[in-house]
């Protein structure tokens, strides 16, 4: 406590100096050795341990007297000193599952065991569960103040309830000590999602409130992803939004809500391709002077008033063509989906190449 130094080597011939392993490795607790009284020694130590990389790793320590650790008096047992605080860790509203910690201030004795679980009550009575330790974990820094440290408990999970973490010490008579409960509330996941193109350009997503409004939602997130894998988004409180995208493909889409501790799980749609062609290549075996036909099906989702299709070779240089290559449905005012445009070519017209 208060920067102590221990003393490597016997000064006063007491032999009240610690004893030291070398070479060896050590697999469980570190205690801090000393045959003479304690009392003027007790907190927390911090022992500066180089690993096999020589990187210093710290460790803390609590070193207490016999009649201190033993002892039955409660003002000397684990403590939690303060309310539980909620921090949401994760910084986008993407995050799945969102990350959040708690954190608690633990007195006297600092913790060596970390639990937490979750009430849940889905009008049946509250039912509590064990969180997995694959979906917390938990750090523990020293406070200003040698005999209490302040315990940071972080989750990645999207669950609501009332949480409780409990603390103790794997020491003689160590006691455990449970944190304040705190509720954290996830906002429901809004319904009737719907992705419309519109133009080439731009689309309209748009969705209902979700069927629970506890927590109240304050506002709405939509999230798409451009062919380049860039994720873009747009906060709105309405329920209704025109994106303006640069590609005509199709772009994946979800909206989250928000308003609670923890913003919904996704509802996911996709604002489909603009445009798209599938190309039917020539049944027939390919030889000089025969007469072959490439088809293919134009599939638009938007209104148009006009579509020009150009065949090019695989330069993107326009082909030649002497026959007309539009038939099928022809040129409405409206094109719907299923255009079917035909070539018709003499293979001595072009390569076999192309």
């Amino acid at each position: 406590p208060n920067g102590t130094q221990l003393t490597t080597e016997d000064i006063d011939g007491s032999m009240n100096f610690p004893l030291y392993a070398y070479h060896v490795n050590v697999t469980g607790q570190i205690g801090l050795l000393r045959d003479a009284g304690i009392a003027d020694y007790q907190g927390l130590y911090r022992c500066v341990i180089p690993d096999e990389n020589r990187v210093d790793q710290t460790l803390w320590v609590a070193a207490y007297g016999t009649s201190d650790f033993d002892s039955s008096d409660m003002t000397l047992f684990t403590s939690i000193d303060r309310q539980t605080n909620f921090t949401l860790v994760s910084t986008s509203r993407d995050t799945d599952p969102p990350v959040f910690s708690l954190n608690f201030v633990v007195k006297r004795r600092p913790p060596t065991n970390v639990t937490c679980t979750v009430g849940v009550d889905n009008g049946g009575g509250p039912v509590v569960s064990d969180i997995s330790y694959d979906d917390l974990s938990r750090e523990v820094l020293i406070s200003e103040n040698p005999i209490s440290v302040n315990v940071i408990v972080t989750f990645g999970m999207r669950q609501g309830g009332n949480y409780q973490c409990t603390v103790s010490n794997d020491a003689p008579n160590g006691n455990t000590a449970m944190s304040q409960p705190i509720t954290v509330t996830v906002t429901d996941t809004p319904t009737n999602l719907t992705a419309m193109r519109t133009g080439l350009y731009q689309g309209i997503v748009s969705w209902s409130p979700p069927v629970s409004d506890d927590p109240a939602v304050l506002g709405y997130e939509v999230f798409y992803d451009l062919p380049n894998g860039t994720r873009l988004s747009v906060e709105d409180n309405s329920l209704m939004i025109t994106l303006s995208i640069d590609s005509v493909l199709s772009h994946p889409v979800f909206v989250v809500a928000f308003g609670g501790d923890l913003p919904s799980s996704p509802n996911t749609g996709t604002l489909q391709e603009a445009v798209s062609i599938d190309i039917t290549p020539p049944s027939s075996t390919l030889l000089l002077g025969s007469d072959i036909t490439v088809s293919c099906v134009v599939n638009i989702t938007i209104d148009v008033t006009m579509v020009q299709v150009v065949w090019v070779d695989p330069e993107f240089k326009p082909l030649n063509m002497t026959n007309e290559i539009l038939t099928g449905s022809g040129m409405n005012p409206l094109i719907m989906d299923g255009l079917i445009v035909s070539l018709y070519l003499t293979l001595n017209e072009v390569q076999v190449s192309n």
